[in-house]
């Protein structure tokens, strides 16, 4: 995905919603692009959260435990628990088709936090309401 439609995609993504021109020019600066082929699990549970992502095409499933909990797809972001919270992951992420991911690092991400207004508030809404499906 070129910068300029990473930029685009991320404006669409309601965890970013929120910003402006020049806050996207930052996240797309530290945002990796990633595509992993279907079956590739990318998140494990117990590994050290060391990045998040959103998801730009494609879907993946979330089990903690070995049990299901969640199917996600595109604009869906997984993976930021463990980056907020600098732990380990609570559950495992597979690809269940061929996968484009945005990545932001941790190191990434809390000088973004700093920066960005709205940011840090629109992660945890995204956070409480994977947590607790009923409050959205």
């Amino acid at each position: 995905m070129a910068r300029d439609s990473s930029r685009a995609f991320l404006a669409a993504v309601p965890l970013f919603a929120h910003c402006n021109a020049r806050q996207l020019d930052q996240i797309n600066r530290v945002a990796t692009e990633a595509t992993l082929p279907r079956g590739r699990v990318f998140v494990v549970q117990g590994d050290e959260g060391r990045e998040m992502y959103v998801i730009t095409e494609g879907r993946a499933e979330v089990r903690r435990d070995g049990h299901l909990i969640a199917e996600l797809g595109r604009n869906d972001v997984v993976g930021e628990l463990a980056v907020l919270r600098h732990t380990t992951r609570n559950a495992t992420v597979t690809a269940t088709t061929d996968l484009s991911v945005l990545a932001v690092a941790a190191k990434d991400l809390d000088p973004l936090l700093d920066e960005i207004p709205g940011l840090a508030k629109a992660l945890l809404e995204a956070v409480v309401t994977r947590l607790d499906p009923d409050q959205s």
